[in-house]
């Protein structure tokens, strides 16, 4: 239960409207404008294009890639509430299922007494159900490597922040 608090939605936009807020054209118009003598002269030209170009050419892309692994850690906390989902749901249907596992059967006996006479005796019996003991297994057993992909969920997602 590590990310019921994240809004996997919420947090992708943010990340995806940070990662187009980065505006290329800006940066370029600014080289393009400050490297043209018409526009501005100065002896500081070379130094600010230079500082434009590697914000351009480096800053943005490693500020991009940043953003890109914060999408696949996103991606990773949609995988593990989906997981903390079906889990939720498998507990549910895991306890109707232990309801059914056992039930009471009906049987008679009948025989017939030293007279001749024919008597019919009932009985009752409790009965497991193999099949929904088998349905349960499963069930148990998908909450299982569950719970196994959720904590591997939890150490990448810790492990790239």
């Amino acid at each position: 239960m590590a990310f019921e608090s994240v809004n996997v939605s919420s947090l992708r936009s943010a990340l995806m409207q940070c990662k187009n807020s980065i505006n290329h054209s800006t940066t370029n118009n600014l080289i393009s404008n400050i490297s043209n003598p018409n526009v501005w002269q100065a002896s500081s030209q070379t130094t600010l294009k230079n500082a434009l170009t590697k914000l351009e050419n480096e800053r943005y892309k490693d500020l991009e890639n940043k953003i890109d692994s914060y999408l696949v850690v996103v991606s990773y906390i949609e995988r593990y509430k989906n997981l903390q989902s079906e889990n939720n749901s498998l507990e549910n249907q895991y306890n109707s299922l232990s309801h059914r596992l056992y039930y009471t059967e009906t049987y008679t006996t009948t025989y017939t007494d030293s007279d001749g006479i024919e008597h019919t005796d009932y009985h009752q019996r409790t009965v497991k159900d193999y099949y929904v003991e088998s349905q349960m297994h499963n069930v148990r057993n998908r909450i299982n490597q569950n719970k196994n992909e959720m904590a591997s969920l939890e150490n990448r997602v810790s492990n790239s922040i």
